[in-house]
């Protein structure tokens, strides 16, 4: 693999889609699934702020080797981020799950659908919706 994809936090090597060198961006469309009552997704379980940082900052490389385990247990670890400042527009949409509680789920489990366009920003155009003539 090519050493400019790969970057290091320790013995672990991400290599992520979406990169600077590649002047690569992205957006994402999210559906939210979670079991509380409508309207109660910023009061129950964590504000929605939150959850989005928690899911963006997973979605990224690490800044740093804190929290990840001493030794790799995949490498590479292939992620969608070099960085979350490469994230265009975000759009979440929230509904309930349905189906109940299943062995070993709690409550505040969440299940996410996500949506990723990925474009170079020469073509921003594809996912801000201006005519493609500008």
């Amino acid at each position: 693999m090519r050493k400019e994809l790969q970057h290091y936090r320790g013995p672990h090597c991400f290599v992520p889609l979406v990169r600077k060198q590649a002047d690569s961006y992205c957006s994402l469309d999210i559906l939210f699934l979670r079991r509380d009552s409508p309207g109660s997704v910023i009061r129950s379980g964590g504000d929605l702020d939150n959850r989005l940082k928690v899911l963006l900052d997973a979605l990224k490389v690490p800044d740093s080797c804190e929290g990840l385990p001493e030794s790799p247990e995949y490498d590479p670890i292939y992620c969608l981020l070099q960085d979350d400042d490469q994230i265009t527009k975000i759009g979440i949409t929230t509904d309930r799950i349905l189906t109940p509680i299943g062995e070993g789920e709690k409550v505040h489990d969440v299940l996410l659908v996500i949506h990723v366009y990925v474009y170079r920003s020469t073509n921003a155009h594809q996912v801000v919706g201006l005519p493609s003539s500008i």
